[in-house]
């Protein structure tokens, strides 16, 4: 182990380890071969619904120290540093959808309404995703909307592609 004191002699405070701590994981995060991230640009929105809920999945599990992190951000740092990646979020999704709109092979069967931002969609579709998986697998509240994972996103699918009311209205 390490000592108190001699984690001291290479940071300056909890701050500055803290720090160390979420860019050190956070290259990793936002690397190209992330879950998330390779499903977001290499698959066409709204088609791939499902296939971002695997990859939500996927990268809460393999990540789940960076995801924690961000917590303690929330909690000792008021979040001063996480703010910052967040604070560019739009525009990370809206490459990625350029991205894969831009590959031949990538054009999606089916459409955005027309009233409804692209961009914001598919925030809405991963981050719902990602907060569900959040819940199940960081805060260990297993089955908390009844349904296993598999169900689940199935579920969130379903309901982003027609809605929640009879007859689609």
């Amino acid at each position: 182990g390490v000592s108190l004191g001699n984690i001291y002699n290479y940071f300056g405070n909890k701050e500055e380890l803290f720090v160390s701590l979420l860019e050190s994981r956070g290259e990793e995060y936002f690397r190209p071969d992330q879950p998330l991230i390779k499903a977001l640009s290499s698959t066409a929105f709204p088609d791939n619904i499902e296939q971002l809920g695997f990859a939500s999945r996927e990268t809460v599990e393999k990540f789940s120290a960076y995801i924690l992190l961000i917590y303690v951000d929330v909690v000792e740092f008021k979040a001063r540093h996480v703010a910052k990646l967040f604070s560019n979020m739009r525009a990370g999704y809206a490459a990625a959808l350029k991205s894969a709109e831009a590959k031949p092979h990538q054009k999606p069967r089916s459409k955005v309404a027309p009233d409804i931002d692209p961009v914001a969609a598919l925030m809405m579709v991963t981050w719902n995703y990602y907060n569900y998986f959040v819940m199940e697998k960081l805060f260990k509240v297993k089955g908390h909307y009844g349904l296993g994972d598999n169900e689940a996103i199935k579920l969130f699918a379903r309901i982003f592609k027609k809605g929640i009311l009879a007859g689609g209205k």
